[in-house]
């Protein structure tokens, strides 16, 4: 899956949760779910298994991370806690960050329990290749608009129960 939709989610999962300990570890989780939709992404567009990281898959995850950068800032910039959104939002791109980055990604694959985590990671992902572009990227475009709709909409203030 494109960062994009880890991203939001990452950061929709703090907004809804201002209690770091829950949501940071959640949002790490919610990449994992998102892997399980089919998706399009940067190996899928362009990439040729066996064959190691293609030139073009490397531009398309620059690409991909600046847009990601430059969305979640302009979704949460106004918002209280925009930090801890953003912070929620890496955590979201945290599995891909750690095992599809060189130089650490091939040596994170090695090391006891990030291997396997990297195994349960690689068997959950649903890629899909152009073929089924449609699906692939439908699926991530109806993840993206809803999380921006779930940042961008005003929070109603929480109902305080009287006692007594």
């Amino acid at each position: 899956m494109l960062i994009i939709p880890h991203v939001l989610t990452g950061a929709v999962i703090a907004r809804k949760i201002n209690k770091p300990l829950i949501a940071l570890p959640l949002a790490v989780a919610s990449h994992f779910l998102l892997d399980t939709f089919p998706h399009l992404d940067s190996h899928g567009m362009f990439g040729i298994d066996g064959a190691g990281q293609m030139p073009m898959e490397k531009v398309s995850a620059v690409v991909d991370t600046a847009l990601s950068v430059a969305i979640i800032l302009w979704a949460v910039w106004r918002l209280p806690n925009r930090w801890y959104l953003v912070l929620g939002g890496f955590c979201g791109a945290l599995p891909d960050l750690i095992y599809h980055v060189s130089p650490w990604g091939p040596w994170f694959h090695e090391l006891p329990v990030f291997k396997q985590i990297g195994e349960f990671h690689a068997w959950v992902n649903y890629g899909v290749g152009w073929d089924q572009w449609v699906i692939g990227f439908g699926t991530q475009l109806i993840v993206i608009i809803l999380m921006l709709w779930i940042l961008r909409r005003k929070q109603k203030p929480e109902k305080v129960r009287e006692v007594g």
